[in-house]
């Protein structure tokens, strides 16, 4: 009996020893899933951070791809304008062009005019007078009323036929800065 008994002293000996062995074991697993626990809160927490990053990052690219429209929607608009306003620019250098000639042509006809009627001989031809208004700046230039009697046409060997006399008034504005600025 007293062999069961010392073998049974040695096993609660030993249960003892083990026990405090698995509450050593059992206090560092404890300790060591709380730590565990802690990080995984910490994980936790790290990632809603950085899934609320991803959001606002995500909201700011957004952002970004709508200004990035805009801007392209803007530049196409001021493309268009760009060529409307080239096309128009084209078009008005095409109409001075013409302008020019039509002058040219203008002027080369009036001075034609002038010679022509220079070279004839009519009542009434030395009482043209031009003078300036002063409060208008405007050219006027009177023809005075005069019957012309009927006389022949020596270049052409015709008759001139009696009309009236003209009263012409041109006016012209010199304060007009319009075509300057053009």
């Amino acid at each position: 009996f007293a062999v069961v008994a010392q073998e049974v002293r040695n096993l609660a000996t030993r249960s003892a020893d083990a026990a405090n062995e698995i509450k050593k074991l059992v206090q560092n697993a404890t300790s060591k899933a709380n730590n565990g626990k802690r990080i995984a809160d910490g994980m936790i927490t790290g990632y809603a951070t950085l899934n609320e990053n991803i959001s606002q990052t995500i909201s700011l690219i957004q952002d970004v791809e709508m200004a990035s429209k805009e801007q392209l929607l803007g530049i196409n608009q001021i493309n268009d304008a760009i060529s409307s306003l080239d096309q128009q620019t084209q078009k008005n250098a095409s109409i001075a062009s013409q302008t020019q000639s039509v002058a040219i042509e203008t002027d080369e006809i009036s001075k034609l005019i002038v010679n022509n009627a220079n070279e004839k001989e009519f009542i009434g031809k030395d009482d043209v007078k031009s003078r300036v208004s002063q409060n208008q700046n405007i050219v006027t230039s009177n023809i005075a009323p005069q019957k012309i009697h009927p006389e022949k046409d020596i270049a052409n060997n015709t008759d001139i036929k009696p009309r009236s006399a003209l009263k012409k008034i041109v006016k012209v504005d010199l304060d007009n800065d319009e075509w300057a600025s053009f």
